[in-house]
């Protein structure tokens, strides 16, 4: 130990205690129709890379924090993300997902789908937009074999009316 160096575990009654890194989030603008009102159920946006999500090809990072902005300041803005392996479509936007069950499912044990749900309660108003904090979302993703990326896409659970760039999304890994 270096002088003046103190022992953490001696002054945390011998508990450890190691600072997490903290890394900048990786931000994502996906594509959204701007056309009439989606219909709760309806594909939002579909797969968007987030790239280098992790450390090594193939893969596996967990999602600590997830922040959605939504510029089009949207009463309806409730969503459920879907993460996703590789970039297989989830479907045609403003229509149902129509994704097939074994892409979905994954060819391999950890290959499927994730999901995270955003409540429309979730979003705070802060004036032009709305801002939601996902904090300890604790999800387990994989990339591909050749990979460090991962793909996000969304459904919608309530009817808001975007446009492309109104969405942006922050992801931080731990």
């Amino acid at each position: 130990m270096a002088v003046g160096q103190k022992d953490q575990g001696a002054i945390n009654g011998g508990a450890q205690r190691v600072a997490r890194p903290v890394g900048a989030p990786i931000r994502i603008t996906p594509t959204v129709l701007s056309a009439d009102a989606y219909d709760a159920g309806d594909l939002f946006f579909d797969v968007t890379e987030i790239a280098n999500a992790v450390d090594a090809l193939g893969g596996a990072g967990v999602i600590d924090q997830i922040v959605i902005y939504d510029k089009g300041d949207q009463a309806a803005a409730a969503m459920t993300l879907i993460f996703a392996q590789a970039s297989t479509s989830l479907g045609s936007l403003d229509a149902a997902p129509n994704i097939s069950d074994a892409n979905a499912a994954g060819a391999a044990a950890g290959a499927g789908l994730r999901t995270v749900a955003v409540a429309s309660g979730d979003f705070i108003d802060v004036g032009g937009l709305k801002v939601a904090t996902l904090r300890d979302v604790k999800l387990i993703v994989n990339a591909a074999a050749a990979s460090r990326s991962i793909y996000l896409g969304a459904m919608c659970a309530g009817t808001p009316t975007q446009a492309t760039g109104d969405i942006v999304i922050d992801v931080w890994m731990a």
